[in-house]
């Protein structure tokens, strides 16, 4: 069999003569390189037709592909390196571990509280990374277990676009009706920060440590940020973090950063926002940064060990042959219609190569969308906004809907709003975690509410209680007649509810 690369382009081996169909009809090619192919042995190219190929085995990959099979389809999910994508294996879960790990450390010290004795509690950052490394593992062949279970067929490799009908994995061509572009993304870097992955560093290089700085400063104070600044300043590490907004958690509402940063306080990390990072100067002891308020005043020097830069991410959609197939893109990021499409054949994209909120939950959402579109179903488009989000540090801080300032602007007069300390929340007491608060947020004609806001004990947790209610479309009188289970953390909700008409009871 031969082999057509890509258009006006042919490459096999030796020299002969020979065709294959495709879609554009029958392509006649002169074979002279074998550079494509798998193996000196394998001189054929490899052909492989599904229903839907997937391009990422990520959240938004391999959720799809579970979902397009589950509706009869014939699924090709294609993988470059490992299945649960930068979510399973460099982000959300070996980041999680590591913060598991040391808030249980933070809580081995306080037991004395509850009554139980323990000495000579410690910490060893290498079995935090063993724990590390078991979660990954132990997730990543869960993956690989599904695909098993639902046949999708998983393709290792490379995947470069060829046509809107095909895709190029290092010498096998794919084929399929239907296309879906989850290559998700990858850490994001600044021109004034050259990553060594030394003493200049990302997320992913946080998660491989094998030893532990004394001192780090971490450049940029958002979600993944502020997780590894929890991390670190539990265990010992002195942090310093820089934001260049005028608050850590900037994406926050106003109130949970406000809250935020006196947590930030009390865990003596010195956080300094409206700056930014403009040099640094790697030296034998450590890595000299200077530190540039944005109004030009009072530049300083800060010397540490290591430098985390943590500045958010970016698409993984260079060399995919994109914009070779006309797919178009902003700033590397595909762009899509409402229903995923790209505009290009059968070509839908989902994920964090998509962009938008750049969240595991939100890429297998838009998964499950994209496939059940395929299929015909009726589907609305998902409500971005009403997606939540969530910051797994101590204190974890969750949301969903609209942030205070957002909902006046869209509601004006209207809005209502109300707040509840986890001080009067029982169970907030009983486990010994008590600050931080729930906000609630209702308004228009109909008084749904808009937006809810949680800072303090299992927020990534409790966030679930109001997000039903906001994507249902509740109102906030329908929400305040539902009964929480007593003594529970969820009863804050409640509290917040009736604030938003006479008042909490509890206050």
């Amino acid at each position: 069999m031969f082999y057509r690369h890509g258009p006006g382009t042919f490459r096999a081996v030796r020299v002969f003569f020979g065709f294959c169909l495709t879609s554009e009809g029958i392509v006649f090619t002169m074979v002279a390189n074998s550079s494509l192919f798998n193996s000196e042995d394998d001189r054929s190219m490899t052909l492989k037709n599904f229903d839907i190929a997937i391009l990422g085995g990520g959240p938004g990959g391999y959720v799809a592909a579970i979902r397009a099979s589950q509706l009869g389809m014939s699924v090709g999910l294609i993988e470059k390196k490992f299945l649960g994508g930068t979510c399973g294996n460099f982000g959300c879960i070996p980041a999680k571990a590591l913060i598991q790990s040391a808030h249980t450390f933070e809580l081995a010290k306080g037991v004395k509280t509850f009554g139980v004795k323990a000495s000579d509690v410690g910490f060893d950052w290498t079995s935090f990374m063993k724990y590390k490394t078991r979660c990954v593992m132990k997730v990543r062949k869960g993956v690989e277990s599904l695909m098993r279970k639902n046949g999708v067929e998983v393709i290792n490799g490379f995947g470069t676009l060829i046509n809107p009908e095909t895709i190029n994995v290092e010498g096998t061509q794919i084929q399929a009706k239907h296309i879906i572009l989850a290559m998700g993304s990858h850490s994001s870097t600044l021109p004034s920060l050259p990553i060594d992955g030394e003493k200049i560093i990302t997320s992913d290089h946080a998660l491989e440590l094998e030893s532990l700085p004394e001192r780090i400063l971490i450049v940029g104070a958002g979600t993944i940020g502020c997780e590894f600044g929890y991390i670190f300043s539990t265990i010992g590490v002195e942090v310093t973090m820089v934001e260049f907004l005028d608050r850590a958690l900037p994406m926050e509402d106003t109130d949970i950063s406000d809250e935020y940063e006196k947590a930030l306080k009390k865990r003596k990390i010195h956080l300094q926002t409206g700056a930014s990072v403009e040099s640094i100067e790697i030296t034998d002891s450590g890595v000299v940064s200077k530190v540039k308020p944005r109004d030009g005043e009072g530049e300083v020097s800060i010397e540490t060990d290591m430098v985390l830069v943590s500045v958010g991410r970016g698409p993984s959609t260079e060399n995919c042959g994109l914009e070779e197939v006309g797919i178009e893109l902003d700033k590397g990021f595909i762009k899509v219609d409402e229903y995923l499409n790209t505009g290009v054949g059968n070509i839908r994209a989902v994920g964090d190569a998509a962009g938008g909120l750049m969240l595991a939950h939100k890429a297998s959402a838009e998964g499950i969308l994209a496939v059940e579109s395929i299929r015909g179903y009726e589907r609305i488009p998902l409500i971005y906004e009403n997606i939540p989000r969530a910051t797994y540090s101590q204190p974890e801080v969750a949301s969903v809907g609209l942030n205070e300032n957002k909902a006046r602007e869209r509601f004006g007069e209207s809005v209502k709003m109300s707040k509840f300390p986890f001080a009067g929340i029982g169970k907030a007491v009983v486990i010994g975690d008590s600050n931080g608060f729930a906000k609630l947020i209702s308004g228009g004609d109909d008084d749904r509410l808009v937006g809810a806001h949680v800072i303090g004990p299992y927020a990534t947790d409790l966030i679930a209680v109001v997000n039903t209610a906001i994507n249902l479309g509740a109102s906030a009188e329908e929400f305040v007649d539902i009964i929480q289970a007593h003594p529970t953390l969820s009863e804050i909700w409640l509290e917040a509810a009736h604030g938003l008409y006479e008042g909490p009871i509890h206050f």
